[in-house]
């Protein structure tokens, strides 16, 4: 069962290629994803729990949902190597420059903030780290306001590398505001964000095609080394004081934990027959902000969910867990429809470009995590972040002509 899974990724992965829809199309982007956590299961899967058959046939449903989608759209007509001139990204490179001071000079507030959380341990050092992530993690403490200023430096790292481009910025500015970014990331502790900033500088350049399938693995090796970095800074799968051997064991066992084994994290809570909650779990911000006011009696539900172990341990159960806690089977499908926004949204990254290729590109990441755990109506609040910083940094109009914005 869980190889006629597998098939329906890798066929929809190949129509979506033979359909011509371009690199950073979201039919490639779900497929791809899907397509290597069924394999890596169907490889593995001896060592797991085995999921029940209607389990399978749930999930081949919400696969078969997409691969429709993907079967009704049209091809869009569109040629990389002449974006440039159609469709110019119109950046106020004043705002830009001073966004660029801002997230510098707010750096040793921020480091005195994180010095606070970490109990003044370093955290150039494991255990200064660790401390730090538990203190955000397990104490409900967080960076403040220099979460905010994390996501301005994202943005301003995607805008960057594309006046980089298209050679209205300098290699040395740009590189210095990923730099800036790489820094909050750090101190955010968290894996994902490293993929949230990536999507946000790689995918806005594969549309244009500045990067094509040899950048991408570079850019895939990149992201594998900073995700093992930061495992070994928080003592999640890798460590100093062990052999190689034990290293990729350790290491192994994490990635399990957290793209295979949600997986089966799913099938173990459906089996659990909870009741149902009608958008409790789906609609958590609105909830935290009547909660916040004064206007609900009813608590936002935890982000952190309970470990299950299948037999790893994990506490992630894919896209699919709060929708099928709201709405029960029938939530199921619902993540499926989400690949219409997507499509929506590439669409006008086609052929509009300015601010909907940057839009686009950071809807890449809850639309890659969909095996991980939603990160849609639980992230609402980034998306409203993000969206009103490209409003703000690009002009509403694409121009014909490159822009004369250099700004060395």
């Amino acid at each position: 069962m869980p190889e006629l899974l597998l098939g329906v990724c890798l066929l929809g992965l190949l129509v979506a290629q033979k359909k011509h829809l371009g690199l950073a199309n979201p039919f490639t982007i779900y497929f791809s994803a899907w397509s290597l956590i069924i394999g890596l299961f169907c490889l593995l899967q001896s060592t797991f729990e085995e999921p029940s058959s209607e389990f399978i046939l749930i999930i081949l449903l919400a696969k078969l949902i997409v691969f429709l989608l993907l079967v009704i759209v049209k091809p869009v007509k569109f040629q990389a190597a002449n974006y440039g001139q159609s469709t110019v990204v119109r950046i106020r490179p004043k705002l830009l420059a001073w966004a660029q001071l801002l997230t510098l000079v707010l750096i040793p507030f921020a480091l005195q903030r994180v010095g606070e959380l970490s109990g003044g341990a370093d955290i150039l050092t494991r255990e200064g780290y660790t401390a730090l992530r538990a203190s955000m993690t397990w104490d409900g403490q967080s960076l403040g306001l220099f979460q905010y200023i994390s996501i301005l430096s994202f943005v301003v790292s995607a805008l960057s590398l594309y006046l980089w481009y298209y050679g209205a910025l300098s290699i040395v500015r740009a590189a210095f505001s990923v730099g800036v970014a790489l820094f909050y990331v750090y101190i955010g502790t968290g894996r994902t964000t490293i993929l949230l900033l990536a999507v946000s500088v790689v995918i806005p350049l594969v549309i244009v095609g500045a990067i094509r399938v040899r950048g991408l693995v570079v850019a895939f090796a990149s992201l594998m080394l900073l995700f093992s970095f930061v495992a070994l800074m928080t003592g999640k799968g890798v460590y100093v004081d062990v052999t190689l051997m034990e290293n990729i064991e350790s290491y192994t066992q994490n990635l399990r934990s957290y793209t295979v084994a949600p997986l089966l994290a799913l099938n173990e809570f459906m089996k659990t027959e909870p009741p149902i909650e009608f958008g409790v779990s789906t609609f958590r911000v609105i909830f935290a902000m009547l909660s916040f006011l004064g206007f609900s009696d009813i608590a936002p539900v935890a982000l952190i969910n309970d470990y299950v172990y299948v037999p790893d341990a994990t506490n992630v159960y894919t896209v699919y867990k709060d929708y099928f806690l709201d709405f029960s089977y029938f939530g199921i499908i619902i993540p499926p429809l989400f690949l219409i926004g997507h499509w929506w949204l590439y669409r006008r990254a086609l052929h509009k470009g300015g601010r909907w290729l940057f839009v686009y590109a950071s809807t890449t990441f809850p639309l890659i995590m969909q095996f991980f755990q939603d990160q849609y109506f639980s992230l609402a609040s980034l998306w409203i972040q993000i969206i009103l910083w490209y409003i703000i940094f690009i002009k509403p109009r694409a121009s014909n002509v490159v822009e004369q914005c250099r700004v060395r």
